[in-house]
């Protein structure tokens, strides 16, 4: 493996302003003066490990409080807290770590790149947790080239750190690079200490197999992990694997192995959102809701087991059981943006159409630039489609595809509306977009939080629809007759 290009970081403190609290509290004088001190000036290591346990503990706490004003506090102190912890030891990367990530859930990004930096020059660079917390920051933030530099320094810095070589795959496997992502995560696999095998790398190179249409090799990888007891500690293996046999046709081989997940893990939601889907999907209702509750009554607050539970009953015609479990997802978390979605299309579906464009329009709000958003631009667009109301589903169509540029069902859906007008050409052009030479010019587009108030193609689409929310459809604009939808282009879009 090639040396990790790293050496471009500045080797002096950075300059910062008092405004970053991180900066103006510890510079990176203080760590590499205090790195340098003598060993017995250290405080005992537990009592830093009881620091750093009372500090995690204390940002768990503010997650559950109701009062802004004491969460803020809470947080504060955490902040203090690991910047004591370190002082004490500038050579821990604990501190770094979780100084870091305490700043990414904040959103302060840039301290936290910051803290990451500063923690790998104060450990000399041989501390593989803080490069791999540092690459996991610029793959959120979408600098990929820099994550695998990043997380290339990880492994030349422990080659048995499996967190590094497993976001390291997972990495390529988002920039569709299968074969590179294959090849980390065995290569993770091999490095691991026989007596402590890592279920992540097993469990992500079995499910890529399968995504790949290998089931025998995502079997193998399944069984061999289960055979080293790796099932007991990873729920998420049984569900892969359970997944794996029925996509091949072995229903009964599907049910064994989800049972014995819940055996070992007899709360997981995934387990029993994957069996309970699998068995309405075979049409199984009674045995499909009887896992649906029983999964429920071990997840109150999990939205995804009420979407699946209210997606089967809206399908058997249930429609007032549908809206409760609907409604109930929706309290338990109203972030969930597939619940909003799926609630909209059954209330299309049942040609109430204004209730259908409120949800969709919730569910946008949530988070307007995610990739979950795309479908609910899709599924609205295909409803404004069907209504007639042409410039705004070809609004609609468009946020979808900024949003998610490989969306092809948003393209083909647009491409459609096109074509549908006798717009031949244009229609054509979309189509073209749907191909990945295309996809990744459009993949450039700012759609960061911020270009809603910048110069962003994604500004005036946004307005656009605001302004159609907040006031009554112009009946002037360009319409076309009503079309009926057929039911599996609506069920396309879930």
């Amino acid at each position: 493996m090639e040396e990790p290009e790293v050496a471009k970081f500045a080797d002096g403190p950075s300059k910062r302003t008092e405004s970053n609290g991180y900066a103006a509290a510890f510079s990176l004088q203080e760590v590499t003066e205090n790195a340098s001190a003598p060993s017995s000036a250290k405080p005992l290591k537990i009592n830093r490990d009881l620091l750093l346990y009372n500090m995690r503990q204390k940002r768990q706490k503010a997650r559950r409080v109701k009062s802004p004003k004491v969460r803020q506090t809470l947080l504060q102190e955490v902040e203090d807290g690991l910047m004591k912890c370190m002082g004490q030891d500038p050579t821990d990367g604990r501190s770094y770590v979780s100084l870091g990530k305490h700043y990414v859930s904040l959103g302060r990004l840039e301290d936290a790149k910051r803290v990451y930096e500063d923690g790998t020059k104060a450990t000399r660079g041989e501390n593989a947790y803080i490069w791999q917390a540092w690459a996991t920051l610029e793959f959120k933030r979408k600098n990929v080239k820099q994550a695998r530099k990043l997380f290339d320094a990880a492994t030349v810095a422990d080659k048995q750190h499996a967190a590094a070589w497993h976001g390291w795959g997972m990495l390529e496997k988002s920039e569709g690079n299968f074969k590179r992502a294959r090849d980390l995560f065995v290569k993770g696999i091999r490095y691991q200490q026989p007596q402590s095998p890592n279920a992540f790398l097993y469990q992500s190179v079995g499910a890529l197999a399968a995504e790949l249409g290998r089931p025998d090799e995502a079997r193998q990888w399944f069984e061999e992990a289960c055979n080293m007891g790796l099932g007991k500690s990873s729920p998420a293996i049984w569900q892969s694997w359970g997944l794996l046999e029925y996509s091949q046709g072995n229903l009964l081989e599907a049910r064994q192995i989800f049972k014995s997940g819940l055996d070992k893990h007899p709360k997981n939601r995934y387990l029993w959102l994957a069996w309970a889907d699998m068995e309405a999907k075979e049409g199984n209702g009674e045995r499909a809701r009887r896992l649906f509750d029983k999964g429920h009554s071990f997840n109150r607050k999990d939205p995804a087991l009420l979407q699946a539970w209210a997606r089967l009953e809206g399908s058997v015609g249930d429609t007032e059981k549908a809206r409760k479990l609907f409604g109930m997802g929706a309290k338990v978390d109203p972030q969930h943006q597939p619940l909003w979605q799926a609630w909209g299309i059954m209330e299309w579906k049942v040609d109430n159409i204004e209730k259908a464009r409120e949800l969709f329009q919730k569910g946008v709000w949530v988070s307007p630039d995610s990739k979950d958003a795309c479908k609910l631009f899709q599924a609205w667009g295909l409803l404004e489609a069907q209504e007639g109301n042409v410039e705004l589903a070809r609004s609609l169509f468009k946020c979808a595809v900024k949003v998610d540029p490989r969306s092809s069902p948003s393209w083909q859906a647009w491409a459609q509306l096109e074509e549908r007008i006798g717009n031949l050409i244009r229609a054509n052009e979309l189509r073209s977009y749907s191909l990945q030479s295309r996809i990744e010019e459009a993949s450039n587009l700012d759609l960061s939080p911020t270009a809603a108030t910048g110069d962003s193609l994604f500004v005036p689409i946004v307005k656009r629809l605001s302004h159609w929310l907040s006031s009554p459809l112009d009946t002037k604009q360009k319409r076309l007759p009503p079309k009926k939808i057929d039911p599996a282009t609506r069920q396309s879009s879930l």
